[in-house]
């Protein structure tokens, strides 16, 4: 296609005709078109792999966070309790008497009673 500024006067068009048949013009865009769009399909291909990624971890994530929140309400209604679960197998280091702390220890370490 030849640009409309060549179109008034004739000789500087047939100049632009020869220098794009000298150069190649025609056939150098067209490979470069290729390698753009081979460009734009490896890049949409890495964007999807990206995506997927992101997507899968975001999935992986929700799973865990309704397992916990499971794990805790199980907790909370009292069907796991691991406490209650070491008293009843008579465990000495549980249900020893309520915690007291040490004075001279500035209140760091808690010992029990009767220890």
């Amino acid at each position: 296609s030849t640009p409309d500024w060549l179109w008034e006067q004739p000789h500087r068009e047939e100049m632009y005709d020869a220098m794009v048949a000298e150069y190649e013009i025609e056939d150098r865009i067209e490979a470069v078109n290729q390698q753009l769009n081979y460009a734009q399909g490896t890049m949409q291909s890495l964007k999807e792999d990206k995506h997927h990624s992101h997507s899968l971890f975001l999935e992986y994530t929700i799973c865990f966070l309704i397992a916990f929140e499971i794990f805790v309400e199980v907790h909370a209604l009292g069907w796991l309790d691991f406490g209650r679960v070491t008293q009843e197998r008579g465990d000495p280091t549980h249900g020893a008497g309520p915690v007291r702390r040490h004075s001279s220890s500035g209140g760091k370490f808690a010992a029990r009673d009767g220890t």
